[in-house]
């Protein structure tokens, strides 16, 4: 069952979901998998730069009470905290990731996209990876998972200063706050546990923003991948927690575990190579077997 700290209204059925989309953590997937279990139009999604989305978590904080009804989930990058703001029921969910892959592809993804706020910086100055973690140019490699995961304050502290009891905030945060907190390294057992949570109907995906991690972080020096470690302990500390939160709710949460993670992989498989066949059908016979094939797993 879906947990949540505040009476719910009578108007609200079940909590608001916040989807706290850490950069780089598979959340691109996740929030493709979530618009599909509650609509497009029931996803209020949102990022801090308007020109990227059109609408920004504050966008949501000003609609009104009854505005806020229309949406089952928010679904952007924001700090934990939001809920305060919006004062109604409502849990997170959000995923973490190792933090030397994490930051791997971070690098990567800033380096090809012209729209990211660092792309300019890292091309115009020939920054390689160890340069673009180290040299204090983005917070966001400075222990940001963390920072994120803090009520407040957690970009006010200056690089590479973040105090240890915002790691405990963190982690208190996670444990009080999260109705579902995965890792991206066991991303369809994430699935399987959110399924269980929220009550899904079998979450299948398909990967977007699959980049080469594995093979770029074979090519670093030992020295590189040091000096991401040292710059981000506390997430490191912070996504072993995670995953000890996610094995004590699978036990808790769902019976027959290992089973349901054999079925769904099963059956992922199945829905990636009918995927494959059913786009080369024209598009009207395309939307029908999607919605076909999803009643017959459902």
């Amino acid at each position: 069952m879906i947990g949540s700290s505040t009476p719910l209204s009578s108007h609200r059925t079940t909590p608001l979901i916040l989807f706290m989309h850490i950069p780089k953590t598979a959340g691109t997937t996740l929030g493709c998998i979530m618009v599909r279990q509650y609509g497009r139009k029931s996803v209020f999604s949102c990022h801090p730069d308007r020109n990227l989305l059109g609408c920004t978590p504050e966008d949501f904080k000003q609609l009104s009470a009854e505005e806020r009804l229309r949406y089952n989930v928010v679904w952007g990058h924001f700090d934990f905290g939001l809920e305060r703001d919006i004062e109604e029921p409502s849990t997170y969910i959000t995923m973490l990731r190792e933090p030397v892959d994490r930051a791997i592809s971070h690098y990567y993804y800033a380096r090809k996209r012209k729209d990211h706020y660092l792309h300019k910086k890292i091309t115009s100055e020939k920054l390689k990876v160890k340069e673009y973690i180290v040299n204090g140019i983005s917070q966001e490699m400075d222990n940001g998972q963390t920072r994120m995961l803090v009520k407040k304050g957690g970009w006010d502290i200056p690089f590479g200063e973040l105090p240890l009891e915002f790691l405990e905030q963190a982690k208190q945060n996670l444990q009080e706050n999260f109705a579902v907190v995965g890792t991206t390294e066991r991303f369809d057992e994430t699935l399987v546990l959110a399924k269980e949570i929220f009550g899904w109907t079998m979450p299948l995906y398909l990967r977007w923003n699959i980049g080469d991690t594995p093979a770029r972080r074979a090519n670093l020096s030992s020295n590189v991948v040091e000096a991401i470690y040292q710059h981000n302990a506390l997430d490191v500390e912070l996504h072993r927690y995670a995953n000890e939160l996610m094995d004590q709710l699978i036990a808790k949460e769902v019976p027959y575990f290992k089973l349901k993670l054999v079925l769904f992989r099963t059956l992922n498989r199945l829905y990636t190579q009918f995927f494959k066949v059913s786009r080369s059908f024209p598009k009207s016979w395309r939307e029908k077997l999607d919605r076909r094939f999803f009643q017959i797993i459902r």
